[in-house]
C-alpha cells in the first residue's frame, strides 16, 4: 500500500480569513470552502469526512478544469464566453490567494504546496456542483451535506429540502409520487443549459423552441438620462423571468392537450401565453461585479421570435436625451409603434450586425457536431439505463433483507400534474412509501455518481398519495417505513449491489470519458445558438427591409405631392387651370404620410 500521507497541521480558517481581508482581497463564500476541502482533502484517512471525501470525484466537468481544446470547442458561443470569464477571474484570484498565504506562513496551518492551480480548480468544481445553500440559524450557508450531494436533477421534480433544528438534518420533501424502485430526482432549480453546464457539468437536450441564447447590454454610466432611461425601461419594457420547467408543462397541457375538460377561453389564454412569453424573457437592472456594479440588459433569445422587451429597450437607448419625455408619452400609448422610420432601421440595423458578428464567431458548421450531438443523446439515455439498474438492485437487495421500498394497501388514486394541489384528474397512477434505498451510480445524466432514498410516511391528508420524506444526516444511511428498519449495514449492502449493477467501466478513462462528453456539450450548444442566432438576423432583415419599403414609398408620395404643387402654381400662374392636380397631389402626399 502507498505510504500515508503526512499529517497536516490543522488549518486556523479564522487567520486564513482575516490575512485575506487584510489584503484587502473580496473574499467570497466559495474561496474559503474550497480552501476547507482541499486542506480536508489531504488528511487522507485522519479526516473526519475520509469516506465522504474518497468518494468525491477527481475529475469534474466545470469550465474551471476544461483543457485549451474542449475550450476552442465551445468558441463563439454564449457558455464559451461566460466559461472565459469564470476562468479568468479563477486564476485571477489564485494569484491572489497564494500570495496571502505564503506571507501567512504556519499561522495560516495551510501548506503553500497544497493550494495548487489544479487543487482551487477542483475545489470551486466541488463546491459550485455538490454544495448546498441551507437556512440556518437565519443564515443561508453553503454546506457539504454527504449523500445529498449525489441526487441527480429533474426540471419538473416537486421534491424541496431543507435543514430541520430539531433533528439536526437535511430532510427531503417529496410532493410527487414516485414508482417503486425508480431513480428519486431533486430540482436543481430553473437553471438553463448555460448554468446547468457551468455549476453541475452536463446539458438537458430538449425542444429547439426552449432553447435560448442569451444577449447582454452594458450601459455605460456616462449615456445622458441613465436614470431616466432606466425608469422608462423598468416601465415599458416588460421582462419577465424564465419560467418554470413545472409551470410550463402545465401550460402546454392545457394549451395542446386532449380533451375539452378545459373551457375554451382557458385553452386559448394558454396558447397566448405559450406563443408570447418568449418574448419578454430577460431582466434590466444594476449587476453587481467585483468593485462596484454595472447597469445590465440581459435577453433570451428564442428560434423565430422577435423579442419585444429587447426592442423597446433599443428604442430607449438609442433615443435622444431632449426626446425622452415624448418618446414615453408613445409608449404608453403604443408601446411597439416606435417614433420615427429611421430610428427603428437603425435599431435593428444595430442588433442585426451584433447578432451577425456572434454567429460569425460560431464558424462554420464541422462535420462532427453531428454526430457529436448524436453521441449526447446515447450518453444520456445509457445513464438512465444504468441508474434503472442500479435502483432495481437496490430494490432486489432490499427485498433480500425484509426491508423493500413497497407501494401503499390502497386502491390507486387520482392525482393531477406533477406539483398540483387539485385532486381531480390526471391519470390513474399508484403512490409508493419511500422506503430506505435509493440509486447508486449514474449520476449527472452519465453514469457518474450514486443517489439514496429514504424513510417516507403518507400524507394522510391525500390518501397516503402525495409525500415521501428522505432524510440523510451526518452521513448516515437513510431509513424505511417498515416494520423492519433499514440498518446502516443493510443499507451499505444494498448500496454496493447499486453500485456493482452498473455496467463494466468503460476502457476508457475517467479524464477521456468527460473530454468526449465536453465535446459533445459543446458541439449541441454551438448548434443551438447558431440557429436561434441565424433565425434572429433573418426576422430582423426582412423587417428593415420592410421599413425601407414604406420609407421609399412615402418619400415617393411627398414627391408626386410637391410636383402637382408646383405644376399647379404655375399653371395658376398663366392662367390655367392646374390647380386640382396640385391639390390631388397634395392629398396623395397626406395618404403617403398616413401609410408611413
Amino acid at each position: 500500500p502507498p505510504p500515508p500521507p503526512p499529517k497536516q497541521p490543522p488549518m486556523q480558517i479564522d487567520a486564513v480569513v482575516t490575512a485575506l481581508r487584510n489584503a484587502k482581497f473580496e473574499l467570497v463564500e466559495d474561496d474559503v470552502l474550497s480552501l476547507m476541502l482541499i486542506h480536508e482533502r489531504a488528511k487522507g484517512a485522519g479526516s473526519k469526512w475520509a469516506a465522504h471525501m474518497a468518494a468525491l470525484p477527481t475529475v469534474v466537468d466545470s469550465p474551471f478544469m476544461y483543457t485549451e481544446e474542449e475550450m476552442k470547442a465551445f468558441e463563439g458561443s454564449n457558455f464559451g464566453r461566460l466559461a472565459e470569464r469564470v476562468r479568468a477571474q479563477a486564476a485571477t484570484d489564485y494569484t491572489a490567494i497564494a500570495a496571502v498565504l505564503a506571507s501567512a506562513g504556519a499561522r495560516a496551518g495551510f501548506p503553500p504546496a497544497l493550494f495548487t492551480p489544479e487543487a482551487y480548480r477542483w475545489g470551486l468544481a466541488l463546491v459550485w456542483s455538490r454544495f448546498v445553500s441551507l437556512r440556518v440559524k437565519r443564515q443561508s450557508v453553503k454546506y457539504m451535506v454527504p449523500y445529498f450531494d449525489m441526487f441527480n436533477h429533474a426540471p419538473t421534480a416537486a421534491v424541496h429540502h431543507a435543514y430541520d433544528a430539531k433533528t439536526d438534518a437535511v430532510v427531503l420533501t417529496s410532493e410527487q409520487p414516485w414508482d417503486a424502485g425508480s431513480q428519486v430526482c431533486i430540482n436543481y432549480g430553473e437553471l438553463s443549459n448555460i448554468s446547468l453546464l457551468k455549476l453541475h457539468g452536463f446539458v438537458q437536450q430538449q425542444e429547439a423552441n426552449l432553447e435560448h441564447f442569451r444577449t447582454e447590454i452594458s450601459i455605460p454610466a456616462t449615456l445622458a438620462g441613465l436614470e431616466a432611461r432606466m425608469r422608462m425601461i423598468e416601465k415599458h419594457a416588460g421582462f419577465a423571468p424564465m419560467p418554470g420547467a413545472v409551470m410550463l408543462g402545465k401550460v402546454a397541457a392545457l394549451a395542446f392537450g386532449e380533451g375539452d375538460d378545459e373551457p375554451a377561453e382557458m385553452r386559448e389564454t394558454a396558447r397566448k401565453y405559450w406563443t408570447t412569453w418568449r418574448a419578454f424573457v430577460g431582466s434590466s437592472g444594476a449587476v453587481p461585479v467585483r468593485g462596484g456594479s454595472v447597469m445590465q440588459i440581459t435577453a433570451e433569445l428564442f428560434k423565430d421570435v422577435p423579442h419585444t422587451a429587447l426592442l423597446r429597450t433599443l428604442r430607449i437607448l438609442h433615443c435622444d436625451a431632449a426626446q425622452l419625455p415624448e418618446l414615453d408619452a408613445a409608449m404608453r400609448r403604443k408601446p411597439d409603434e416606435g417614433t420615427d422610420i429611421e430610428t427603428e432601421v437603425a435599431v435593428l440595423q444595430q442588433l442585426s450586425r451584433a447578432l451577425i458578428e456572434q454567429t460569425k464567431g460560431l464558424g462554420d458548421k464541422r462535420p462532427e457536431d453531428a454526430t457529436r450531438v448524436a453521441e449526447l443523446a446515447a450518453v444520456t439515455a445509457a445513464g438512465e439505463a444504468a441508474m434503472a439498474a442500479a435502483t432495481a438492485a437496490i430494490q432486489a437487495s432490499l427485498t433480500a433483507a425484509g426491508c423493500a421500498v413497497a407501494a401503499p394497501e390502497v386502491a390507486p388514486v387520482e392525482h393531477g400534474a406533477v406539483g398540483d394541489d387539485d385532486e381531480d384528474g390526471g391519470e390513474e397512477v399508484p403512490s409508493i412509501v419511500a422506503g430506505g434505498g435509493g440509486g447508486g451510480g449514474g449520476g449527472k445524466r452519465k453514469g457518474g455518481k450514486g443517489g439514496k432514498g429514504g424513510k417516507g410516511k403518507g400524507d394522510k391528508k391525500k390518501g397516503g398519495a402525495g409525500k415521501a420524506t428522505a432524510e440523510a444526516a451526518g452521513g448516515a444511511a437513510a431509513t424505511a417505513a417498515s416494520t423492519v428498519p433499514v440498518t446502516p449495514p443493510i443499507a451499505a449492502a444494498a448500496l454496493a449491489a447499486g453500485f456493482a449493477a452498473l455496467p463494466p467501466a468503460p476502457a476508457t478513462s475517467p479524464a477521456d470519458a468527460s473530454h468526449a462528453y465536453r465535446l459533445q456539450c459543446a458541439a449541441y450548444v454551438r448548434a443551438n445558438d447558431k440557429a436561434i442566432l441565424e433565425s434572429q438576423i433573418r426576422w430582423m432583415l426582412t423587417d428593415i427591409q420592410e421599413l425601407r419599403g414604406i420609407a421609399e414609398a412615402h418619400n415617393a408620395a411627398n414627391a408626386e405631392a410637391a410636383g402637382g404643387e408646383e405644376g399647379g402654381a404655375a399653371a395658376a400662374a398663366s392662367g390655367g387651370g392646374g390647380g386640382s392636380s396640385g391639390s390631388e397631389g397634395a392629398a396623395a402626399g397626406g395618404a403617403g404620410g398616413a401609410s408611413a
